[in-house]
């Protein structure tokens, strides 16, 4: 038990690390996204989505500037 327990530790741990190293740079610190916008999800769901590099971040937005519907081809 205690060896299980070490394990997940250790890969939690180095999971955690991955996650600090590899997660996008905020503009502050100089890591600035090369495109952002505001889409649309099937559900009607206002996401912003920002590129950086090759990655595409998208986060839910409460007030939006733009309305969207349900779509039922989605």
């Amino acid at each position: 038990m205690r060896k299980l327990l070490v394990v997940a530790l250790v890969v939690f741990a180095l999971a955690f690390t991955l996650g600090i190293f590899t997660a996008p740079q905020s503009q502050a610190a100089g890591g600035g996204s090369t495109k952002c916008w505001y889409t649309c999800d099937c559900n009607g769901t206002v996401l912003y989505c920002c590129r950086y590099g090759a990655i595409v971040n998208c986060k839910v937005v409460v007030f939006a500037p733009i309305e969207c519907t349900q779509q039922a081809d989605c």
